[in-house]
Parts: C-alpha cells; sequence; structure tokens
C-alpha cells in the first residue's frame, strides 16, 4: 500500500467518524430536549403534589 493509499484512507475514516460525531450530536440535541420536558413535568407534579400537601393542613371548617 502506497502513501496515497494510506493518506486516502485516513481521510475516508476522518470522514466517516466525522459523520458519526454528526450524528451523536443530533441524537445528544434531541435526548436534551426530552429531559427538559421530562424536567417540567416533574417540576409541575411537585408543585401539585404540594399544593395539596398545604390544603391538606388547613383546618377544617365546620358545615
Amino acid at each position: 500500500m502506497g502513501i496515497a493509499d494510506k493518506f486516502f484512507e485516513v481521510i475516508k475514516e476522518v470522514v466517516t467518524l466525522s459523520q458519526q460525531v454528526q450524528g451523536l450530536s443530533e441524537e445528544v440535541k434531541a435526548l436534551n430536549q426530552e429531559t427538559r420536558s421530562l424536567d417540567r413535568r416533574v417540576v409541575r407534579l411537585e408543585t401539585m403534589a404540594e399544593i395539596v400537601e398545604r390544603i391538606r393542613q388547613l383546618p377544617r371548617r365546620e358545615p
């Protein structure tokens, strides 16, 4: 294998790795969006649970 063949093989590998990194970057972005969405949902659930707990702690009125 000549120097030119090795050079083109290395370039081909670099391009392949670059494409893989771009694909992984897109997956990370999608996972980040999904994580943020889930985080917002958890915060809403926590808030609802805290409100319910505070309501339960209020003194009850007699009818």
